[in-house]
Formats: structure tokens, sequence, C-alpha cells
């Protein structure tokens, strides 16, 4: 071998020496971001004996893990996307999450790449890949999902993205923003003096509205339309813009509504009418009102009486009737005398007009009441459910909910709230389903002192039933099974469920003794199997602490750790009944990554009165105490110190 050979030779190993080393340091480095273990899809869990992380449910492939009050990111093979380091880290919008670190919000990738550090007050949720994004509490930029801003102002007020475009005010100009950054003026230098007073906006969460009146909101989208202003003739005028600021309906109007099925209500000389998109008259402003029901149904009115005209302004129905509602199949519910039934286009009865109140349910069945209680007719007038109910719900589409009254009292709080207790079942066309009632209880606010009738029918049918609204339920989240009397859905197929004690829970709230229903709960997986046995006396699900001052979020507890209540005090587990904070608190508390527990210790009696001093501290999600627990004063909370406190990864 020749010199020349040698010094080739001597490089090339040199080179694959060196290869060998870098391969090695991104294994090592790769064996140091990898948790050992198996991911479990039924259950949706990462099953390992490493006890260094508290790993989340997974979702969209990823799922959180939590180590000394921080959190990070791994995927389902082991590898840790993002070291724990945030404070929070929110659920995935595509392909980017925003998240959180000494209160302020930025933005990851699903590969853990930090597109942009926490700097901002707030990034709202995104809509077509674009996020409002406030500064601080009086400017907002907007922001992709690669982290960049579309220019470089910062605005006023900014609306969400609607119909492509963005609604801006930028020193007293008034337009559209396109997801481009350019701006469309619409408004140039707004002249308070010159309009008035017209325009109302809020830096933060009111929107850009015409005067104190309930006006829509101006540049904001419906079926491509937006309302825009001038002053025409010394008198302020109305007309629509599209996308591009084009005039497309004629500044002439005094209001116009939003456009709805591709119809626009308006207004002139103080009488209503009807245009489309391109601003011809459909329907002439000769009406006290007008209401769209769809491309050939307007409900109008003159004299405090109420009729239905189509698009040719042909009557369907004659202004005959204190008010008018449209329901499936081209009927209408309709009020005479104070009174309510139902007719078809024909003006034939369908159902006698005799009822105090009637709102369409399902198949045919109307809610209504006989003054003091709530129950379900249908068309033919047969009782459904008997006027003995205190609150009825849809439930799905062929589902509903009745509930009754068992017991109630009153808490002593400024705003006027008392605890409704009741159980509930379910009810179809055929009427009720299951012979077994659920049980429940529920605040109800502005209500003060103990249930009646009048309260049942003047706070509506929705008011006393186990949920807070519509939501499209199956049967089975919502109703106990004939096995357990507390059933609860949680994610990937878990149950609480429960059954009730012989022996209900005791609470004397102010000398009046109440008898409580109580449970003894546990946890099932989809299998039906117990996972936590059934010896709790409560086992309470994604636990948060939801207040602005620490997070302004929601998502913080893992889904995977409960809170339970045992023998009067509370700890936390998880799924598999491991004890991860004792039971010998008096109040646990979740936040993002962190846990606050409080202990009651009983003080020197002031006044008479025996005063509790409170021991606060904070725990990580695996157990280990961070911030022990401290003699503080009511409201000293260390959760807030901890947000706060930048220096606390290097202590």
């Amino acid at each position: 071998m020749n010199q020349s050979q040698s010094q080739l030779y001597i490089t090339l190993m040199n080179k694959y020496i060196y290869t060998l080393s870098l391969i090695f340091i991104a294994l090592q480095s790769f064996g140091q971001n990898k948790i050992e273990g198996n991911y479990n899809a039924n259950y949706k869990l990462f099953e390992t004996t490493d006890s260094t992380y508290h790993i989340d449910f997974f979702k969209n492939g990823v799922a959180r893990i939590y180590q000394s009050g921080y959190i990070g990111l791994m995927d389902s093979t082991g590898l840790v996307l993002i070291q724990p380091k945030y404070d929070q880290i929110y659920d995935f919008e595509g392909d980017v999450a925003k998240v959180s670190l000494h209160r302020k919000i930025g933005l990851i990738d699903r590969f853990g790449n930090e597109l942009i550090e926490p700097f901002a007050y707030e990034i709202e949720d995104f809509i077509d890949g674009f996020a409002k994004c406030k500064i601080n509490y009086l400017e907002t930029k907007i922001i992709d999902t690669q982290g960049n801003f579309i220019n470089e102002f910062a605005y006023d007020y900014i609306s969400a993205m609607n119909n492509g475009r963005f609604t801006f005010i930028r020193e007293n100009n008034f337009g559209l923003l396109t997801p481009q950054g350019k701006e469309l003026v619409v408004i140039e230098n707004y002249d308070r003096n010159v309009y008035g007073d017209l325009v109302h906006y809020a830096h933060y969460g009111a929107g850009l509205v015409l005067d104190n009146a309930d006006y829509c909101n101006l540049f904001e989208f419906n079926d491509g339309r937006a309302v825009t202003f001038d002053m025409v003739k010394g008198s302020i005028k109305f007309g629509c813009i599209d996308s591009n600021a084009n005039i497309v309906v004629p500044i002439i109007f005094d209001r116009i509504e939003p456009f709805e099925n591709g119809f626009a209500v308006v207004k002139q000389k103080n009488l209503w009418g009807v245009i489309d998109k391109n601003g011809k008259i459909i329907l002439s402003c000769t009406y006290e009102s007008v209401k769209v029901i769809d491309a050939n149904h307007f409900i109008i009115s003159k004299n405090e009486k109420y009729g239905i005209v189509n698009r040719n302004g042909d009557t369907l129905l004659p202004m005959n009737y204190e008010s008018i509602k449209m329901i499936p199949d081209n009927n209408f519910i309709v009020a005479k005398n104070n009174r309510f039934g139902v007719i078809n286009e024909n003006e034939e009865i369908l159902l006698k007009i005799d009822y105090p109140y009637l709102k369409y349910l399902f198949d045919g069945m109307f809610i209504t009441n006989n003054g003091e209680k709530w129950g379900v007719v249908n068309y033919s007038g047969k009782k459904i459910l008997s006027f003995n109910h205190d609150g009825i719900m849809q439930l799905n589409d062929s589902t509903g909910i009745a509930s009754v009254h068992k017991s109630d009292f009153s808490l002593n709080t400024g705003v006027p709230r008392y605890v409704y207790n009741g159980e509930y079942f379910t009810f179809d066309a055929t009427g009720r389903l299951m012979n077994k009632n659920s049980p429940f209880s529920k605040t109800i606010e502005m209500v003060g002192d103990n249930h009646n009738s009048a309260h049942v029918i003047r706070m509506g049918h929705n008011t006393f039933v186990p949920f807070s609204g519509f939501e499209k339920r199956s049967i089975n989240e919502a109703v106990a099974s004939d096995k357990y009397n507390f059933v609860q859905q949680l994610e990937n197929g878990f149950k609480i469920v429960g059954v009730k004690k012989e022996t209900p829970n005791n609470y004397n709230i102010q000398l009046l003794t109440l008898q409580l229903p109580s449970y003894t709960k546990g946890i099932i997986n989809a299998n039906g199997e117990f996972v936590v046995p059934m010896r709790y006396d409560e086992i309470i699900y994604n636990s948060v602490e939801d207040s602005e001052s620490f997070f302004q979020m929601v998502q913080c507890a893992p889904r995977n750790l409960f809170t339970v209540t045992l023998d009067g005090f509370q700890g936390v587990i998880n799924l598999k009944n491991e004890i991860v904070i004792p039971i010998e608190y008096d109040l646990i508390k979740f936040c993002s990554g962190i846990i606050s527990l409080t202990k009651l210790t009983e003080g020197e009696l002031i006044d008479g009165y025996q005063e509790d001093n409170y021991q606060i501290g904070i725990a990580d999600m695996n157990g280990r105490i961070i911030i022990p627990l401290e003699e503080r004063s009511y409201g000293d909370d260390p959760l807030d110190a901890w947000i706060s406190d930048e220096e606390r990864g290097n202590k």
C-alpha cells in the first residue's frame, strides 16, 4: 500500500468511526427518550413498569405524560415526543396543539416541534387553519398553524374567520381581512361624531355591533353576505357586501337582519319586508314583522296577528293567530286566545287549540302542561305521559326523559339557589320504556325557596331534568342499567357504576335534616369487569380547577386518574386501583399537571366560633409532594405562585 492509498484508507476509517459514533449517540439518545412498554389498543393505554411518568389515555395517536408538575407528549410506540416541560398541552387541532407555560400560550406540532414558544395572552381555537392570537388585553393578531402571523399589524378588534374573512378594526378603519393578510377597508376613518356613536365594540369578547339595540353584527357573513352602512342624505342606511367588500345589496335600508336560506328581513319606514341575496324585493316592506322559515314560507304580522305567505306574497295562512311556529311535515303550532294547538297548511285542525303550552318533541308528540306539571300528548290528544312530571326533555331523535321531584333544600347564597333531587326515566312514542327510575341531583339558580308547581311551569320543562339541555345521547349513556343504580360513561368504554346504600347520606342544612341518595361506587371496563372494586362512597371523573386566573382552560386533569371519597376523606386512584394520593385529605383539586391538597385542622376559638386552619400543598400526578403542606389562610393557594414561578424548573 503506497502513501496515498494509506492516507485514503485512514480518511475512510476516520469517517466510518465518526459515522458509527453518531449512530451510537443517536441510539443512546433514542433510548433515553423512549418509555419501555406496550400499547394496549383495547384500553388506549400504554402499559409500562416505568414509574417516572404518569401516562394519560391516548387520543389520535398521542398521550400526555406528566412528570414533576410538567406535561409532555408521547406516541404509542413509547417514543417521548416532548419531554415534560409545559404547564398544559391542549388537545390537538389538526396537526397543531396549543401549549402553556407561566400563563403564556404557544404552539407545537405532532412531532413535538415547538412552532412558537409560549408568548401570547391567549390563542383561540383554529378555524380553517387560522386563530386569533391576543398579544395582550388590547391587541390581537392572526396566527396560522405554522406559528406565523399573517401580517405585521395588531388589531383593536378582530373576529373569528367567517366566509374566509376576518372582520377587523384598526385605527378607526373597519373592514375585512384575508387569510393572506390583505386588508379590504370598508369604512375608512370612522368618525363617531358623524355617525352618532353608531358602532360599539369591545376589545375582549364582544362583537362589532350596531348601536344599543339587538342588531346583527357588522361584516359578519351569513349566506355570503355581511351588513355594512353609510350616511345617505343625512341618515344612516344599511346594505350588504360580499367577501371581496363589493356592495351587492344597495345601502338603502333602515335595518337588515342576517341572511338565512338566501333571504334577509329588511326594514324601511318602520315596516318590514324580505330581500334576496342580490337585494331584490321579495316581500315589500308593508308588515309589522316578518320571519323567514324557509325559501317559501314567511311568517308575517299586522295588528299583532300572525299569518304565513309564500315568496310570491300568496297567503298560506291568514293573519288570524297570536303566534305561529312551523314544525315537521309543514304543520304549525298556532295560538288563539292564549291557547295552543296544531294546524296544517290548509288550516285544518290536527290538535285542538286548547292547550296552555305546546312544544314539538319528536315522532308526532308534544310537551304541554296543565298549569302545574308537564306531560306529553300526541296528535290525537292521547296522553303519552300524564301531567305529573317536573321536567321533560329530548334525549335523542326517538327518546325523551321525564323527571319527578323527590326532595329539595335552599342554599344560603347571595344568588337564590336550591338543590333539587329527583328521579328520571326514558320514554318514546309508545310511552315509558323502563319501570326503573334513576336518581339525580341538580342545583337550580334563581329559586330560593322550596319546590312548588309555580316553579315547574315558570322555569320551563327543561329545568328540572338531569341534563342541562338537548344533547343527543344513547340510552346506555343516560340511564342506569338494571344491574346498577348509577352509571357514568367515561372514555374508552370505562364506566363508573354504583348501587344504592341502604342508609342514605344525611345532611343537616339550616337545621333541616335531609336524606339524599348515596351509593357505593366502582369502575368497570367495556367488558363489564371491575377494574376498581365497588368500595368508594364517591368517584369523581376528570375533576379540574377551572379558574381563569390559573389557566384559562378546562382540559386539565388526566382522564385516567380519579378523586375518590371514603369515610369523608378524599384521595386519588388510577384504573388499577393503585392509590396515587392517600385517602386522607379534606379537599383535592386537579389542575394542569399538578394536584392541590388541602387538610383542615382545628384552630383557635374566636368570638365563640371554632376557626378552621388550612394546610395546603401540591403534588404531581405520581403523588410526589412538590410543595409541602403548610398552614395557610383561606385563599392563600400555592397554585397561583406555582404557575407564575418561572424559576421553578431549576429548583
